[in-house]
């Protein structure tokens, strides 16, 4: 049922994703297949592959795959975000939420320029819908945007990060 759930997800996201840019074709590909690599300005435990569109230009569907402990720091997006968690678990944090736990059949929905941080707790796989371009800005503690290479010089999260 999990793998009939998480591939209609994946229709359902890629008619999305096709009506955005009608000039794609039928697409299939196997996990086996493909060949996750990191994402520019992300962690590195955390690589992707693009099953649909194109992220530097516009919608696309990403697979994820997080390792046990890989953290991304507080960033936000400069355009949607649906996330549909296929293995393990992952605490997300959005400013002015309540705290996520996105476990198997998970589901979240992010809207543009949200504040959030992102933790693996176990190793993890996940779809990522974009609902435009995947951009990452990182922010500090006081929400000033801060270079990813200062975002991720820690490694962990900040202190303010882990009271919330």
């Amino acid at each position: 049922m999990k793998i009939l759930s998480a591939g209609l997800l994946v229709g359902v996201l890629g008619c999305v994703v096709s009506a955005q840019n009608p000039s794609q074709g039928m697409a299939a590909h196997n996990i086996s297949d493909l060949k996750l690599q990191p994402l520019p300005d992300a962690p590195a435990c955390f690589p992707a592959a693009v099953e649909r569109g194109d992220p530097a230009r516009g919608a696309s569907i990403m697979i994820m795959r997080c390792s046990a402990g890989c953290y991304v720091p507080r960033h936000w997006h400069p355009a949607s975000e649906e996330i549909m968690m296929i293995r393990g678990t992952a605490d997300i944090r959005i400013k002015g939420e309540k705290p996520v736990k996105l476990a198997p059949g998970g589901f979240l929905a992010v809207p543009p320029h949200h504040v959030m941080d992102f933790s693996c707790t176990s190793e993890s796989q996940l779809f990522l819908l974009t609902g435009g371009t995947f951009e990452i800005h990182y922010v500090n503690d006081a929400g000033n945007e801060i270079s990813p290479q200062e975002a991720l010089a820690t490694g962990r999260r900040s202190a303010a990060a882990k009271k919330k």
